[in-house]
């Protein structure tokens, strides 16, 4: 998951920055505004059968759909990861 979304962060940078705007980086025929990178959409399935609830940031990035909107939840959803993965080590 947390592959997922640094590649999405990456990604969505780079088209921010490109153009200074969202852009379309898939052939899907959306709209010029519209982005979603194939990570999006393997995060997407990944999220789907799991409870999320405690990760909102995580499925932001799943559901965004503007470059912008991408790189803001992708950077929150790294620290949400982080906390979730210290959860894991940490013994109750």
């Amino acid at each position: 998951m947390g592959r997922l979304v640094a590649a999405v962060l990456f990604k969505a940078q780079l088209a921010v920055e490109a153009v200074n705007m969202p852009v379309v980086l898939t052939p899907t025929g959306r709209p010029s505004g519209y982005f979603r990178c194939e990570e999006q959409l393997e995060l997407q399935t990944l999220i789907a059968g799991l409870d999320v609830s405690d990760m909102p940031a995580v499925k932001q990035v799943a559901e965004a759909g503007q470059a912008a909107a991408a790189v803001n939840a992708a950077a929150r959803a790294r620290t949400e990861i982080e906390a979730a993965m210290w959860k894991l080590q940490t013994p109750s």
